[in-house]
């Protein structure tokens, strides 16, 4: 069994950014493991690259008051998620 651990930019953080130091230590611990297991990590940060304003993003692409994406959230995600994994 292929294993890929995928990791998406959380709502919280297009609403405010996260401790860098603290997410930066967190994404290298995930890659170490994935490496050192022979897991492909994918990180899921483009989705919403189109988007100036955080919070219009946020409005945009998530079900208001919630951490879950919209229709057109789950179409970025997906377009992005098909350009960085083979389902082969």
């Amino acid at each position: 069994i292929k294993l890929n651990i995928i990791y998406p930019t959380e709502a919280s953080f297009l609403l405010k950014k996260p401790n860098t130091e603290l997410f930066n230590k967190f994404i290298e611990k995930f890659r170490k493991f994935s490496k050192e297991e022979n897991i492909n990590f994918i990180i899921l940060n483009k989705y919403h690259a189109s988007y100036a304003n955080k919070i219009e993003a946020y409005n945009d692409l998530f079900f208001i008051g919630d951490v879950h994406w919209n229709q057109k959230g789950h179409e970025l995600v997906f377009n992005e998620l098909k350009s960085k994994i083979s389902f082969k």
